[in-house]
């Protein structure tokens, strides 16, 4: 082993959000860009019609949003050729990516029967899309009007404050305290997704371990080119 530092390497941050086995209240954190749609959740038995559509660009949190509130109420989620039928006896229902799956005249025929069951059994369902329902590139009329009436929760970019403390949760969760200024560090630079945070600390963290050196700016910076 030759002396000096390693060539830094690209390190792709594709890693899922949030693990589903991670999914919980605890591994959720909270601030004012979600916590209008926190409340929303919290509140499911007063949705209008029993429907929510939860919206929110890429990493935002919705998906880890949508395995709790499925958790705690017992929703299934919507797997691609499901009868609705099946699915509204569940009475809790969670359709993820509906702006890019609802995009067949199949898939909104599907829908609409869903919405209409559920409706009439009293039952609810939470859908997830990066767009409100009003922009889904929707045909079918009925479900068109359906749609439009469904109230909607957003969800905005992560903001500074709860990109530095998911920063910090993360690497307190494989037992690494790190300064502050490392957090801010690395979360104004980073893409400012959970998902990207989420994979920028478990590369920093196996580094640290390859080298045994504690997590750094210098490391950051020769990792990621920042």
């Amino acid at each position: 082993m030759t002396g000096g530092v390693d060539k830094p390497r690209q390190i792709p941050l594709d890693l899922p959000w949030p693990r589903h086995d991670r999914a919980s209240r605890e591994d959720f954190t909270v601030s004012d860009s979600n916590a209008e749609a926190v409340q929303f959740l919290a509140a499911s038995q007063k949705w209008p019609d029993g429907r929510l559509a939860l919206v929110g660009p890429e990493g935002c949190g919705k998906t880890h949003l949508a395995l709790i509130w499925a958790q705690e109420n017992g929703a299934v989620f919507v797997e691609d050729g499901a009868d609705p039928r099946a699915l509204a006896a569940k009475g809790c229902v969670v359709f993820e990516d509906c702006d890019r799956r609802v995009t067949t005249e199949e898939s909104e025929f599907a829908l609409f029967h869903l919405l209409n069951i559920l409706r009439e059994e009293g039952g609810r369902i939470l859908m997830t899309a990066r767009t409100p329902p009003a922009r889904w590139p929707v045909k079918l009329r009925d479900l068109v009007s359906r749609l439009s009436s469904v109230t909607v929760a957003a969800i905005n970019s992560p903001d500074d404050e709860l990109l530095e403390r998911l920063v910090i949760k993360l690497f307190a969760d494989r037992d690494v305290a790190i300064k502050a200024t490392l957090a801010t560090y690395i979360a104004t630079r980073i893409d400012r997704s959970s998902a990207a945070i989420e994979a920028a600390v478990a590369a920093l963290d196996a580094r640290s371990i390859e080298l045994r050196q504690p997590v750094s700016q210098k490391m950051a910076r020769e990792m990621f080119g920042w």
